[in-house]
């Protein structure tokens, strides 16, 4: 999911490189990251946590003020 909403977010990959996906590195030192909401890069951090049980539920997600705004 987390791979999913940051394509839809700028149109990139989330990981330039394995290693960057291994250990979760984001960077929004991009310029399309310029236009993205404080709220969802926060979602986003979220989804894309390297370990799997620190993960939102779909509940969460739901309820995250992303999606309440």
């Amino acid at each position: 999911v987390g791979v999913l909403f940051h394509v839809l977010l700028v149109g990139l990959a989330p990981f330039a490189e394995l290693e960057d996906a291994v250990h979760a590195r984001l960077s929004f030192e991009h310029s399309r990251w310029k236009a993205v909401s404080f709220d969802a890069k926060a979602l986003l951090r979220r989804l894309l946590q390297a370990d799997p049980t620190q993960r939102p539920t779909i509940q969460e997600i739901l309820s995250h003020p992303y999606f309440q705004g």
